[in-house]
């Protein structure tokens, strides 16, 4: 009979499946988390497809995939890093249709955002795309759709930090200031989404940016972070699903 355990923490965990080996008792399982109490959840099924689909209940079930996103998607840091990133993005199409290779999306890695050697999430590099507008019109053209990187953090010195900081976005401290975390090549505060105002910023943020141009999705990285106090990790809510059969 399947059945699922859906352990309720964000506690740092330690999984053993049958690994360890007791003198009296022979082969155990074992759960442990860093702090907090024991909070699961016994799902039982008569089929493995009952037990996932009563999870999701618990959990939430993501949206339904567009037809595309199931087809072959090209990604790679290296174009967008690029100093002439257009032109290495163009080059992509261009070698598709030279080879006759399908392409339904494009992630576009985080490169497209930098000032200077740094990312910063909702500006256009207008040194690399000078016109994003006509970059995302031409791989629409071609039948492709970017899938544009985006980092919920702020660097200390992006453009809209301070109107951010000001409208209390962040995940703060006991003193009510942004928690300042180490973030690719620089520190910076991480968007409190537990906060409504939060995410309409977000969403304004990523409609005038990126969906008003014809981007088509988004893709949410480097949204697991840590903060630390008193030699305790407390981590972003991370789910953890095991499933095991009798």
């Amino acid at each position: 009979m399947p059945f699922g355990l859906f352990y309720d923490t964000v506690a740092d965990c330690t999984f053993d499946m049958g690994r360890e080996l007791d003198n009296y008792h022979g082969p155990y399982r074992y759960f442990a988390a860093d702090y907090g109490d024991l909070d699961y959840y016994f799902i039982a099924g008569a089929s493995l497809a009952d037990v996932v689909q009563r999870y999701t209940w618990l959990t939430g079930r993501p949206a339904f995939t567009p037809k595309w996103g199931l087809g072959y998607s090209g990604s790679t840091m290296s174009y967008t890093d690029a100093p002439d990133a257009k032109e290495r993005m163009n080059e992509f199409l261009a070698g598709c249709e030279k080879h006759d290779i399908l392409c339904d999306s494009f992630h576009l890695s985080s490169g497209y955002t930098t000032i200077g050697e740094k990312r910063y999430v909702f500006n256009w590099d207008r040194a690399k795309f000078p016109d994003p507008q006509s970059f995302v019109n031409r791989y629409l053209d071609a039948g492709v759709r970017l899938c544009a990187n985006i980092k919920p953090c702020l660097l200390r010195d992006h453009p809209r930090y301070g109107e951010a900081a000001a409208e209390g976005l962040f995940v703060r401290d006991e003193d009510g200031k942004p928690t300042m975390v180490q973030f690719w090549d620089e520190v910076g505060g991480y968007l409190d989404f537990t906060n409504p105002r939060t995410v309409e910023w977000w969403k304004s943020g990523v409609t005038d940016s990126l969906l008003k141009l014809g981007v088509a999705s988004t893709w949410n990285d480097n949204n697991e972070f840590e903060i630390w106090s008193c030699g305790h990790s407390f981590r972003t809510s991370q789910r953890r699903f095991v499933c095991s059969f009798a």
